[in-house]
């Protein structure tokens, strides 16, 4: 009994579903985002913005169903976003996820984001997974020991999964 209960005292503090080993929540992500150092956190809920366009359209069918996403990013300014987290609802999804973003910056499709991007160079973006949660960075130079803190922001995640 006490062993039960410790276990579930252990997943309900790492932030992870104890049906799923390694699922990391939002507030987990956000909570090691702030504890790597980055300031101006905000949090993109998929869930949350199709509920606003629903009651905006007036369309109740706009909000069922969200994919169960959500976006920890840093703001900063000027526009841009150093250090970018999405939490998907699995592993797996999140797997998926960094395999096509590493192929995205190839090819055309890197063509197409230097048009949007002037000056972007593909050496300083990088993508790295922590158990449900990508992680996307582009270092353009503003951010001082950005990539510092990134790799501190994965291993906070990383230890966090492990902990499940």
């Amino acid at each position: 009994m006490r062993l039960g209960l410790t276990l579930l005292l252990l997943l309900v503090v790492s932030g992870c579903r104890d049906e799923e080993p390694g699922y990391l929540d939002t507030a987990t992500v956000r909570a090691a985002a702030r504890e790597a150092g980055f300031e101006g956190i905000r949090v993109h809920s998929n869930a949350a913005a199709l509920e606003e366009s629903a009651e905006f359209f007036k369309n109740p069918a706009l909000a069922e169903n969200p994919l169960d996403i959500d976006v920890v990013y840093v703001q900063t300014f000027p526009p841009g976003s150093p250090l970018a987290a999405v939490r998907h609802p699995s592993v797996e999804s999140a797997e998926k996820a960094a395999e096509f973003r590493a192929e995205d910056l190839t090819g055309e499709q890197l063509e197409l984001v230097r048009e949007d991007v002037p000056g972007f160079d593909p050496s300083r973006a990088r993508t790295l997974r922590a158990c449900n949660v990508v992680v996307e960075s582009y270092d353009d130079g503003r951010i001082e020991r950005l990539g510092e803190r990134v790799d501190r922001f994965v291993a906070l995640l990383r230890s966090r999964c492990r902990a499940a």
